[in-house]
């Protein structure tokens, strides 16, 4: 996960390229498959609507369309343009995937105050990949329990993940996820640090507001 895709006009890294042209490959014939295995779900209830195996299918294909809704959410456009996003749905797609990571299977970070938290505008796969990376650095090798709270300002969120691999003492050791994580966001405006006062790994993104505010400025200047 802490894989990158270099900013747009930098030198491309081939083997991580490689890797998500396969990964949208992979993501499109599972997705064949997936619709396969719905539609035989469909024919088997037309034919006889009590069918368990047909009700089995139907769990299954909702199953494999979940899974594949979040692994379209790894290969990463360079061209892709910033969209508004609910911070929510940011960090939601971040804990499926983290769900997947090892680190992150027998784990449910505790999450707080993201529901209300004010929107942004980034390339959202980008952004749940960063905080993926973060999750797992805050779980350490040995998958402690993560916290992930929300901060900032009316202009900047900030989204604190903290647990075992964010203490002081361990926290060096994370240094690369964390420069990673800060690639990802980096074309966004964000910016990943470890922050001592909070003892956690602390993203920040303008919000959605402060961004439109700066575009009415730019425009009245004009």
């Amino acid at each position: 996960m802490t894989g990158v895709t270099p900013p747009a006009g930098g030198p491309a890294d081939p083997v991580a390229a490689a890797a998500e042209a396969v990964l949208r490959g992979l993501a499109h014939q599972l997705g064949n498959r997936a619709g396969t295995i719905g539609a035989a779900a469909e024919a088997l209830h037309a034919a006889d609507p009590s069918s368990q195996y047909a009700a089995l299918l139907a769990d299954e294909a909702r199953r494999l369309d979940e899974l594949l809704r979040l692994l379209r959410l790894l290969p990463l456009d360079p061209a892709r343009a910033p969209e508004p996003v609910r911070s929510a749905d940011l960090m939601a797609d971040a804990l499926g995937l983290f769900a997947l990571h090892a680190r992150g299977r027998e784990l449910t970070p505790e999450v707080q105050g993201l529901e209300d938290a004010p929107p942004v505008r980034v390339r959202g796969p980008a952004v749940s990949r960063a905080l993926v990376v973060l999750l797992a650095a805050a779980a350490g090798p040995e998958g402690g329990a993560v916290r992930v709270r929300r901060g900032g300002t009316p202009t900047e969120l900030a989204i604190l993940v903290d647990g075992p691999g964010s203490a002081d003492g361990r926290a060096a050791a994370a240094a690369p996820d964390v420069a990673a994580a800060a690639a990802l966001v980096a074309p966004d405006e964000g910016r990943v640090a470890h922050e001592a006062a909070p003892g956690a790994f602390v993203l920040r993104l303008p919000t959605l507001t402060e961004l439109r505010r700066r575009s009415g400025e730019v425009l009245a200047q004009r």
